[in-house]
């Protein structure tokens, strides 16, 4: 790299943290570029949007990207343009047409085209027309495309996208390289309550109904059992929901914050429900593979393309979920061979592998 190292203007529209899908994203591409990044902008953090309604969020932003294209009018030194976010891109279109005139690149680091999977955009048929036709014409913009799974890069083929589009999904936080929790770890409490983890906001998108449905089964069959709830937002309407559960052992942590608590929940858990109607990729049942948690899951996000060994996949129903919690119970052999199948499955997708393939994208290897 040397002295030709390339120099980046990194444009987002999403906070730069490790809590959400797209800020884990950026965390992780704002951490390899580095020194790189020559400038970077984000109009969701810019005070003078503070006078609109949060709920006028696209509006919002869109006001935020022309604010900061007048602003930049100047020449920069600057190779590349970095993009993570959707809203930027007719803005940036513009802002290439007439303000730049040098020849640059300009790479888009996709999250996920969400109208492949969200249900409500099914229901609004001339919206998700829109929608289809804005994304389209939004993706033809970047000279690169980085997307983070095989079926948002499916999404972009079916869409006639045919630029230069690459798979660089985002990469487990360096905590979960820890070993596999032996299995005597995992049978210190045999004959204890079934030990039971949902870890996501509690919302129909990532299946809460189901989640309801199998603790009432469990609660009417006398099948005793303890649930931990990570991430899952306000603590007192979930527990309002959860309610008529009388007697079940339930723990609520409604945001945790660092990494390592998070993995000692993930390992002290058997199973993992996660019965999520769509995921642009889905780092959850990965965490807790590395862990030693069983997952049982739809097969959403990377799952589409996990061995079948490396988890239980199930239909979208109490009832698909409720069979395979209890298979798996009764069948600690099979267990025990996922247990093991699942952490290397899930290890491919550490940090370093993650920062390697940047670069070589980046064409800095």
């Amino acid at each position: 790299m040397g002295k030709n190292k390339p120099q980046y203007w990194v444009f987002t529209n999403c906070m730069p943290d490790v809590y959400t899908g797209s800020g884990l994203v950026i965390h992780q591409v704002l951490s390899v570029l580095g020194s790189q990044i020559i400038r970077y902008d984000n109009p969701a953090t810019g005070k003078f949007l503070n006078i609109l309604q949060p709920r006028l969020n696209s509006l919002r932003l869109s006001i935020g990207w022309l604010l900061l294209f007048a602003r930049r009018k100047k020449h920069v030194a600057f190779n590349s343009i970095f993009v993570m976010g959707g809203e930027a891109w007719l803005f940036l279109w513009v802002y290439r047409k007439w303000f730049i005139k040098k020849n640059i690149q300009i790479i888009h680091y996709s999250n996920g085209p969400e109208i492949r999977y969200r249900p409500h955009f099914k229901q609004e048929k001339w919206f998700n027309r829109l929608l289809t036709h804005w994304m389209r014409l939004a993706f033809t913009i970047p000279d690169k495309i980085i997307t983070v799974s095989a079926s948002d890069k499916d999404w972009l083929l079916q869409q006639q996208i045919v630029q230069n589009v690459h798979i660089l999904p985002p990469a487990l936080d360096p905590v979960f390289d820890s070993p596999l929790p032996s299995q005597n770890e995992i049978n210190a409490h045999a004959n204890a309550p079934l030990r039971l983890l949902y870890c996501a906001r509690w919302t129909q998108a990532k299946g809460k109904d189901i989640v309801l449905g199998i603790l009432e089964y469990l609660t009417h069959q006398a099948i005793p059992f303890q649930l931990t709830l990570v991430g899952v937002g306000e603590e007192a309407a979930v527990r309002q929901e959860l309610s008529k559960l009388n007697g079940a052992h339930i723990t609520i942590y409604p945001l945790v914050r660092e990494k390592a608590e998070l993995y000692a929940l993930y390992c002290a858990a058997q199973y993992l429900l996660f019965p999520s109607r769509g995921e642009s990729f889905g780092l959850v049942p990965l965490e807790a593979m590395r862990c030693g948690c069983r997952v049982l899951a739809t097969r959403v996000g990377v799952l589409e393309q996990a061995p079948h060994d490396c988890f239980v996949p199930c239909d979208l129903n109490t009832e698909s979920f409720i069979n395979a919690l209890l298979s798996l119970r009764d069948n600690q052999r099979v267990g025990e061979l996922m247990r093991e199948n699942a952490f290397h499955f899930a290890g491919q997708f550490g940090f370093q592998n993650f920062q390697n393939r940047l670069k070589q994208l980046l064409g800095e290897e």
